[in-house]
């Protein structure tokens, strides 16, 4: 698998601040690749850094397995902050100057308008866009050429819930039928977990987990719930039976890194040491909860 983006130890300090902190990073081909961070964390300086908008201060970066500049920035389209369009223009006129300027077709214009949800946008000009349809025109400038590798920072900013659902299809389509590998971040960490194959957490400038899909659904399995009279005699009997498993008390409840395959057992050892179980069933932790724990 060809690796598209690959940092290491990538670092942008603006004066005494320390925006990005030593990030080593890789993006594999294929990827949707979920950026997820506070407000300030270095999501966007990062972008901006390996989009060459921005000079690394140390480290260093390498794009589609070590191709130029040059040749890695045709192959990249990018929606980051605020794009800068042609205000006194409609929509259909600005991805026409863009593609123009990118050196693609502009027979592909329609078609791209109507992928974004701005085909009916008219004779409108875009210094009458509200936020979220200038999303959506950032998006069709960002598609214009089929780049292989995007970059979108908070791409469904200050959309409804129906357009929130097209940008998301859009992205799946892009990568289930062209291929394309997708850097996204994203408040939505909800909306993210739908989409993304693999997530990167940053916290002040600090990148402190990357984590797949698979992985990321494993560690927010249910976790088994037992009610119990006596909680510390009840860990303490699972803990002599089955050391491995992690337990955590919370009043007359254990919360129990184990699957529901486990509870009959449990019930009938601590039975037998006199402890009496009120219920037993399964208690899950929400995706969103996990990263809220890791970003701070």
């Amino acid at each position: 698998m060809s690796m598209i983006l690959e940092t290491f130890g990538l670092t942008k300090r603006f004066g005494a601040t320390l925006a990005v902190d030593s990030v080593s990073m890789r993006i594999e081909q294929g990827e949707i690749y979920g950026f997820i961070g506070k407000n300030g964390a270095g999501k966007t300086t990062l972008m901006r850094t390996v989009l060459g908008l921005a000079l690394p201060s140390s480290g260093t970066y390498r794009l589609f397995d070590g191709l130029n500049a040059r040749e890695a920035g045709r192959q990249i389209g990018s929606l980051v902050e605020t794009p800068g369009f042609f205000k006194n223009c409609t929509a259909m006129e600005n991805l026409e100057r863009f593609s123009r300027l990118y050196g693609a077709d502009t027979d592909e214009v329609p078609g791209i308008l109507e992928m974004v949800g701005l085909g009916s946008a008219g004779s409108k000009k875009v210094r009458q866009f509200s936020l979220g349809m200038q999303q959506r025109l950032g998006i069709g400038i960002a598609v214009i050429g089929h780049p292989a590798f995007m970059i979108l920072d908070e791409p469904v900013n200050g959309l409804d819930p129906a357009g929130i659902l097209e940008i998301r299809n859009l992205i799946l389509e892009l990568n289930r039928k062209e291929g394309t590998t997708f850097l996204i971040s994203s408040h939505l960490v909800d909306e993210l977990s739908k989409i993304a194959t693999r997530y990167g957490i940053i916290r002040n400038g600090r990148l402190v987990e990357e984590i797949t899909e698979s992985e990321l659904l494993y560690r927010c399995r249910g976790r088994l719930r037992l009610v119990v009279d006596d909680p510390y005699r009840a860990s303490a009997l699972i803990t002599g039976q089955y050391p491995a498993v992690g337990i955590e008390i919370r009043h007359h409840a254990l919360l129990l890194d184990a699957g529901p395959e486990l509870a009959p057992d449990l019930n009938r050892l601590l039975l037998a040491g006199n402890v009496s179980v009120s219920s037993i069933g399964t208690e899950d932790a929400s995706v969103e909860s996990y990263f809220v724990e890791r970003i701070g």
